[in-house]
């Protein structure tokens, strides 16, 4: 075991260097000791905590016949599987990891974060033991309070990696959201840890991988189950396709519902029971009788805000106007939504429908949707864009605001009064002049908020009168043009109405509170119907593509290592097409667990052949999506499908490179294959395209047909299917097309006979037909020459290439064919060598007096060829003879 960094060196401030957005990212956090691993995410935008119920034991060691000193290495594989499926599923912000990591674990989770813009953060062990954060976690469900329970009481058995990192990263999240920014504790102080309430985390959930579908890290980029990286530079004729099977299959509404769908493809299911159960709610929403509620649910749902970001803001007082708009929509929604659920026709009581009509009180969102109506005056506050308190809620509230909007004519009065009490003091002399300096009123009456009421005068009857004292006003301040005074009666008016304001906030206040103490009671309920709803919502979007795309409900059997579909269609291909050619796929491979399932004329190994461009590895990936989208409980495009469960697709169709990999082409597919071999059952699939392509045309032939050999002599071989353009293997000493447990099929192309390809084929499609179809057989031809002809290469490499292809169909050896001299090069090597010699036979030394001219003409006369050697003269002028 290799420590990555030493627990005594770690440096605490590391907390420090990283900034994130407490209220989006999703963080992930993962330990392994021995043979266990322990995972714990948070998602802050809904404040949810997803952990492994106990923690998952490695089992599946990575034996490559060769003897591993790390111990953790032999499960590299397993590790690297399960931690690579998690995160193509989450696509977190950041990766906290223990530094008690093995370094090839540690360098794959290095790669993946770098893959996804990840950022990686090294723990200390300690982080992981501080225990005082997860006992400060409350959850008013009763489910929630009984698993956080459970993973507590067992954290000496089979809990302790789980519940080391739920307190690692809590006790990160804690240093970022709860300490000041401009004051950094000791992160050390463990009082620190204990006093703080992690109130963000309101909901748990666990994280499934038991009796879940596992993939080899190539199988999500190969068949293409997340977003396209190349979405962005795809031509327009690709906007009205799917690029990824999330696209195909993201009609979801709700933000929860897309969460869970990617949840869904991240994990797909291996128990036919819980497959089928998803089976059944796809046709209750697919029922005729069911049509109009149908779209009624799709209607309310997309009204239907994240509750669980609602509640959030509610719990942590973060609250603004927009919150208490999204409770009211999601409390009217939910109540019409519940009533659309209770008017659905269930064939029966084991499904989702009934279970939420018997646990969701649904009469509850109506009349608490009431109260928040009542409460909350919504078309004042949206003209306002602020929260005002209904007037019929509060006769202290009711009788203030009236106060307060008389309160300007008070102002009007006391102005009036005062400008009386001057006007009567003052000549009509001193009248005459103040009006002549000044337009402006000579006195008026303002309101300061929480200060008091304060009258003022124009600064011009300060000239003309000084009895301001004797009338008891006491001057408070003054400015260039107004002096400002309080009076008996301005404090008489602030006594009695300062406050004013400042109550009918206070007083909105606690009725807003209460409010909200009121709904938050309810909380439990909001979300378990919002989570309800998230799942409703999926299967509703699996049921409206296969309504759109004629899909059909597949037969799942945990017995037979089967593979049996009839007109099996491609669901990425077949959006950007308008007639997609189906094929047939069957594989019958016995029973599991069947150790002589080759002695019995059973075949697990399909083994494609045919010509460059002609569906191989559509085929190939089309098996592994239908596969895929059957298990994730969804109907497949197919006429008819019958598939034994799989628990594991490993896939070699695809090869990643970047920069950050330092591997050629076939190290990393042979790195793929490798992990394949090593972990893969009687119940995987495996998918080769054409590996050995990446060396040379001795090794790759040669490996090729050693997989195929040691699969069909392997007890427990996967179902397989493999592509080849090795054509020269199939030959009965070599890889016998006999092999027990081997088919061999092709790719059919229609070909004309005499057509010469690279004189007589001007247009793509003339001679040769492709028909993207599979049939029984072993192709013999690439017609990789053809292939590149219609991509564009030039004419003279193409016949350079057909005269290389002929005397290889010959059995010609090409070093012997093309090491012979022509008389043709004879005469040029004498020709050279003549040339040279006359070259080197010219004395420059004699040329010192030469023109350039007569140097540039002899220099010619020998590059001619003309000039013999031994025959090199010079007259007396210099010139050859």
């Amino acid at each position: 075991m290799t420590d990555l960094r030493s627990n005594d060196t770690y440096n605490d401030q590391s907390f420090l260097e990283y900034s994130f957005d407490s209220q989006s990212s999703k963080i992930i956090c993962l330990d392994i000791n021995k043979n266990k691993l322990g995972i714990s995410i948070i998602d802050c935008s809904t404040g949810t905590l997803k952990i492994f119920p106990v923690d998952y034991t490695l089992s599946r060691k990575y034996d490559s016949g060769e003897s591993q000193f790390d111990e953790l290495n032999k499960y590299s594989g397993e590790i690297n599987t399960i931690v690579g499926q998690i995160f193509n599923g989450l696509v977190p912000n950041l990766c906290l990891v223990s530094s008690r990591l093995n370094e090839s674990t540690y360098q794959f989770i290095s790669n993946k974060c770098n893959e996804l813009n990840c950022k990686l953060e090294l723990q200390s062990n300690r982080y992981f033991k501080k225990i005082a954060n997860i006992l400060t976690l409350k959850f008013e469900s009763k489910e929630e309070h009984s698993i956080l329970q459970n993973l507590i009481a067992h954290k000496e058995l089979g809990t302790k990696c789980t519940v080391g990192t739920v307190c690692c990263i809590l006790f990160f999240y804690n240093q970022y959201s709860a300490v000041d920014s401009s004051y950094i504790q000791d992160a050390t102080t463990e009082q620190y840890a204990s006093d703080n309430n992690i109130a963000f985390v309101n909901k748990l959930e666990i994280i499934e991988i038991n009796n879940r579908m596992l993939l080899g890290n190539d199988a999500f980029y190969s068949l293409q189950i997340f977003e396209s990286q190349y979405k962005a530079t795809c031509s327009n004729t690709a906007n009205n396709g799917s690029l990824s099977l999330y696209e195909l299959l993201n009609y979801t509404s709700t933000s929860y519902g897309k969460t869970l769908l990617r949840s869904w493809l991240t994990f797909p299911l291996t128990d036919v029971i819980q497959i089928k159960k998803r089976y059944s709610m796809i046709k209750i929403w697919l029922s005729s009788s069911n049509t109009v509620h149908f779209e009624d649910f799709r209607s309310c749902l997309k009204k239907c805000p994240d509750i669980f970001t609602v509640i959030n803001q509610l719990k942590q007082g973060k609250e603004t106007f927009q919150t208490w708009l999204n409770l009211d929509k999601f409390l009217t929604t939910a109540a019409s939504i519940f009533q659309i659920i209770c008017s659905l026709k269930c064939p029966n009581s084991n499904n989702l429908i009934f279970h939420i009509r018997t646990t969701i009180d649904g009469t509850k969102f109506h009349h608490l949707s009431q109260i928040l109506q009542n409460v909350i005056d919504f078309d004042i506050s949206k003209e306002l864009k602020r929260v005002i308190v209904s007037n019929n809620i509060d006769e202290r509230l009711e009788e203030l605001r009236t106060i307060a909007e008389h309160i300007e004519d008070l102002i009007i009065e006391e102005t009036n009064t005062t400008e009386n009490i001057i006007l009567d003091i003052l000549t009509e002399t001193q009248k005459d002049e103040i009006y002549n300096k000044s337009t402006n009123k000579l006195t008026n009456c303002l309101f300061l908020p929480e200060l008091s009421f304060l009258i003022t005068v124009n600064k011009i009857v300060e000239d003309h009168f000084v009895g301001f004292s004797s009338l008891g006003w006491e001057e408070i301040f003054r400015t260039d043009t107004e002096i400002y005074f309080r009076t008996s009666q301005t404090e008489s008016l602030t006594n009695k109405y300062g406050n004013i304001y400042s109550t009918i906030v206070d007083i909105e206040i606690e009725i807003l509170y209460n409010l909200k103490q009121e709904l938050l009671l309810e909380s439990n309920l909001f979300c378990q119907f919002y989570t309800l709803l998230g799942e409703l919502d999926v299967y509703q979007s699996f049921a409206l593509i296969s309504k759109q795309r004629n899909y059909i409900e597949p037969i799942i059997t945990d017995k037979r290592c089967l593979i049996n579909i009839t007109e099996g269609r491609h669901p990425l291909y077949e959006t950007f097409l308008e007639n997609y050619i189906p094929n047939d796929i069957y594989i019958e491979g016995g029973n599991f667990e069947d150790n002589e399932w080759n002695k019995q004329n059973n075949e697990r190994i399909q083994v494609l052949t045919g010509p460059n461009a002609s569906g191989k590895s559509v085929y190939l990936s089309q098996v592994g999506l239908l596969i895929y989208m059957a298990q994730i409980g969804c109907f497949v495009p197919a006429l008819t499908a019958e598939i034994g469960i799989v628990d594991r697709i490993f896939t070699r169709i695809r090869t990643q490179e970047s920069i950050s990999k330092i591997q050629s082409s076939f190290e990393i597919d042979s790195e793929q294959i490798s992990e394949a071999l090593a972990l893969c059952s009687d119940k995987s699939l495996l998918l080769i395209d054409e590996y050995g392509k990446g060396t040379d045309v001795v090794d790759g032939p040669a490996l090729f047909g050693a997989i195929i050999l040691f699969l069909s002599e392997k007890i427990n071989c996967p179902r397989t299917i493999a592509c080849t353009h090795f054509h020269g293997l199939f030959h009965a000493n070599v890889l016998s097309t006999n092999i027990s447990g081997v088919s061999f099929y092709q790719t059919d192309v229609i070909q004309s006979e005499n057509i010469d390809i690279i004189k007589n084929i001007t247009n793509e499609n003339i001679g040769i037909t492709f028909l993207f179809k599979i049939k029984k057989g072993i192709s013999r031809n690439s017609l990789g020459i053809y292939c590149a002809k219609i991509c564009g290469m030039r004419k003279e490499i193409l016949e350079r290439a057909v005269q290389l292809n002929e005397r290889l169909e010959q059995g010609l050896d090409l070093y012997d064919e093309f090491q012979m001299i022509t008389e043709e090069d004879r005469q040029s090597f004498a020709q050279k060598q003549k040339i040279i010699k006359a070259f080197l036979s010219w004395d420059l030394d004699l040329e010192t007096n030469t023109s350039s001219e007569l140097l540039r003409k002899k220099l010619t006369d020998i590059l001619s060829g003309e000039v013999d050697p031994l025959m090199l003269k010079q007259d007396s002028m210099g010139k050859l003879l």
